[in-house]
């Protein structure tokens, strides 16, 4: 006859490798109701609702290459209007320094007063047409006709003087 305690000891462990699968098997189970629901929301999220209705992850991407565009064109405008407003500058600034100096050689009084008004003096250089303005101001006279005027030939800045 066999030993009871052989036969206790084989039904014990019979009985924890039962429990053990029933426990894989309830992981198992679990993970895959998991992973189901994942996928289901993967899927929801890729495919549109209907024909005319763009699904979520088009409507990311959307956004997202939006966004992106937004900013090189950004990027690219302000190179493109920092280089255009270096060139305009340094344009205004050549045509200050003509607009100066013939005024100093015309009106050599105005050129000294002027160095007595810094502001004023600032304010010309940015907008020379405002010189006849400046002498009707300093001066108290009308219609001075020894300053030079800004003429636009051809899209190139002159100065005319109207002596």
């Amino acid at each position: 006859m066999t030993d009871p305690g052989i036969i206790l000891a084989m039904n014990i462990l019979l009985t924890s490798i039962l429990l053990a699968n029933v426990a894989i098997l309830a992981i198992i189970g679990i993970i895959s109701l998991k992973v189901r629901g994942i996928f289901r929301d993967i899927v929801s999220f890729i495919t549109p609702p209907d024909e005319k209705t763009p699904s979520q992850v088009a409507n990311v991407v959307s956004t997202v290459s939006d966004s992106f565009a937004r900013s090189i064109v950004a990027q690219a405008k302000a190179t493109f209007m920092g280089k255009q407003s270096g060139v305009v500058r340094a344009e205004k600034g050549v045509d200050a320094d003509i607009a100066e100096d013939t005024l100093a050689m015309v009106n050599p009084t105005l050129s000294a007063i002027l160095t007595s008004f810094p502001a004023l003096r600032k304010t010309l250089r940015k907008n020379p047409a405002l010189i006849d303005l400046a002498l009707e101001k300093l001066t108290g006279s009308h219609g001075t006709t020894s300053t030079p005027q800004t003429v636009v030939n051809n899209g190139h800045n002159q100065f005319d003087m109207n002596l």
